[in-house]
């Protein structure tokens, strides 16, 4: 089995995209008359191109819902599996041992959005990688510019349709991974690939590669972990035949940013959700088929933690389910929004489906914010399951700066304000993250992964909790 992993810029630090090239495109798709009144004022002062960027509307469909076959099963898995092991690394790190050297390099994070552009452009390149035989991150030939709009009604990814002049060929270059997701509309920042289709066999493959240095940073050795741990923003996972996953930069993470079972169907099913809010809910649970099962914190912290329970009534059949949480307000937050993923075979249950078990009768119990042993997949290395304390406080030239469940909220008051906005746009543009000699300007927490820089994924996270609330 291979894995490869390829990123953006040779060192490993994810690079800004380029924003003067993703100007006319982010703008065809931004109306300005639409854009909050506040924001608006700061078009004088900052790049528009960014703030085209920051400000794209929500997309029609509902969080987690399918978008014409778009995600999958499997594609579910692996972005449910990475932001598990992004809330809580060092459970992933105890079970891979010795083979993890640089273990200690990573810690609590918050999760990956999901982003159809790279999800599509993933499958597109998991479909040309089996359909043309080849395993590598560019593609084998010139990939034609029309890709997105016959992607995957009128083209499979073979050569005959998917390459210029239908002929597995450079011409005069083949197409790199960033150019073939910009065909998409995504914007880039690494990708890892893995010849096993199985989700958690290749997942596991990315997160376990030896590694027998403890120095931090991306190398060609620990590639896949490092992308799957301090990728900043969104994922694409695509699987039809090579697993791949796109990384790039998209939406801040909903409440609910990701959630799957594994295996399809079995005898014993593990159902995942990830949370992420500035309080732990007041309820979770799965709703299988109108029974409630109440689902416990697995990994992680309450507030940004992934949640677990096991299923063993759906042996055969197929078997509908959503996920139901109640966030410390009061308001019930479900994945999918709308419709219900299925347990089944894969021929006869669909993935998504527009029906919806009714909803549980009765009060269901709160789960403990204590972490439970689970079940670990057959094909999953074994290890231990337990939590580690918070990472300590992140020194900066400005004082110790922990994370924050509220990026952008500079000042810790629970709120985003329109200057601390601002702070955060401009640390990005390129002002200190910690300026020593006018405290006032400075904005330690923006930088959520605290790697020393504020990047585009970032941003938009502040964006969003100044436009929605912490």
């Amino acid at each position: 089995m291979r894995v490869e992993q390829h990123i953006v810029t040779a060192r490993g630090a994810a690079r800004k995209p380029n924003l003067s090239r993703s100007k006319k495109r982010l703008l065809r798709r931004v109306d300005s008359a639409t854009l909050h009144p506040v924001i608006r004022s700061l078009t004088r002062a900052v790049s528009p191109a960014l703030l085209c960027l920051l400000l794209l509307p929500h997309a029609t469909f509902a969080v987690g819902e399918s978008v014409n076959g778009f995600p999958n099963w499997a594609e579910r898995v692996i972005l449910e599996w990475t932001n598990r092991a992004r809330v809580d690394p060092q459970v992933e790190m105890t079970a891979c041992g010795s083979a993890c050297a640089e273990k200690a390099c990573y810690q609590r994070i918050f999760p990956l959005s999901w982003n159809l552009a790279l999800n599509r452009a993933a499958r597109f390149h998991s479909d040309e990688q089996l359909r043309q035989g080849y395993f590598a991150h560019a593609s084998a030939c010139t990939v034609v510019s029309m890709i997105n709009s016959s992607y995957p009604a009128a083209c499979d990814g073979s050569a005959s349709c998917a390459c210029v002049g239908g002929v597995k060929a450079c011409s005069p270059s083949c197409t790199s991974f960033d150019q073939r997701i910009a065909l998409f509309g995504g914007i880039a920042s690494g990708e890892i690939i893995a010849s096993p289709v199985d989700p958690n066999v290749a997942f596991y493959l990315w997160l376990f590669e030896p590694y027998g240095s403890t120095a931090c940073g991306f190398t060609t050795a620990n590639g896949h972990r490092w992308l799957i741990f301090q990728s900043n923003s969104s994922a694409g996972p695509g699987v039809s035949g090579p697993a791949t996953v796109d990384f790039g930069y998209g939406a801040a993470p909903t409440q609910i940013p990701s959630g799957s079972h594994y295996p399809r169907q079995a005898a014993a099913v593990d159902v995942w959700a990830n949370w992420y809010d500035a309080s732990a809910p007041l309820q979770s649970f799965v709703n299988i088929d109108g029974s409630c099962s109440a689902m416990t914190l697995g990994r992680g912290t309450a507030q940004s933690g992934a949640y677990h329970a096991t299923i063993t009534t759906v042996a055969t059949g197929c078997h509908r389910y959503y996920f139901s949480f109640t966030d410390a307000r009061g308001n019930v937050v479900e994945y999918p929004t709308t419709g219900s993923l299925g347990i089944g075979p894969q021929a006869s249950c669909a993935d998504w489906a527009s029906s919806r078990p009714a909803s549980c009768a009765g009060v269901i119990a709160t789960p403990t914010a204590s972490v439970t042993a689970s079940r670990t997949p057959s094909a999953t290395p074994t290890g231990a399951a337990t939590s580690t304390p918070l990472p300590t406080p992140f020194e900066t030239p400005c004082g110790q700066v922990t994370r924050s469940n509220c990026p952008g909220d500079c000042d810790g008051n629970g709120t985003v304000t329109i200057g601390e906005l601002t702070r955060c746009i401009r640390t990005f543009l390129g002002e200190p993250l910690c300026n020593t000699s006018n405290p006032a300007v400075s904005c330690g927490v923006a930088d959520l992964d605290h790697s020393g820089a504020v990047s585009i994924g970032e941003v938009t996270a502040c964006t969003n909790r100044f436009l929605n609330g912490c």
